[in-house]
């Protein structure tokens, strides 16, 4: 399964904007330079067991988060969150985590996370171009466009 879960770490890559790889305590399992930059940690400090629910400030996502990558998740079967994360500078981040359980070299289970932000922004903030652009047209109003 090694080759299976290196190509899921692959793709994680490709969607996300960083991998984390963490053990079956959910603590990071090796140490992510990458990672420590984007929770503004400082160049001096290691994510090595850094555990990542204690950068979510919500208990409803620490618990959701927690839930999600139980041990009885069978190995190989990926999931998604949508959380708030908060950096070392207790700034929020709205990130979208993708999972997936596999077993490590050692027989252990572990998980690679994607993360991945995303702009958040409450509908009541959102410009008011609904106004400005062209109403679609009506179904009723549409030609067919079939050669009938």
């Amino acid at each position: 399964l090694s080759g299976e879960s290196s190509a899921a770490k692959n793709l994680l890559g490709l969607a996300c904007d960083l991998v984390v790889e963490l053990d079956d305590d959910l603590q990071v399992a090796v140490h992510d330079p990458k990672f420590g930059a984007w929770l503004m940690l400082g160049s001096d400090r290691s994510t090595l067991g850094i555990k990542l629910q204690q950068f979510m400030p919500s208990v409803e996502d620490r618990g959701k988060f927690e839930d999600s990558l139980a041990p009885e998740l069978p190995l190989g079967s990926p999931g998604t969150l949508r959380l708030v994360l908060q950096d070392n500078s207790k700034t929020d981040v709205h990130a979208d985590l993708f999972y997936v359980p596999f077993p490590a070299l050692d027989g252990e289970r572990r998980y690679y996370v994607g993360i991945r932000e995303f702009e958040h922004q409450p509908v009541a903030d959102l410009p008011q171009f609904a106004q400005k652009q062209r109403r679609a047209p009506s179904l009723g109003n549409r030609v067919a466009c079939s050669g009938m």
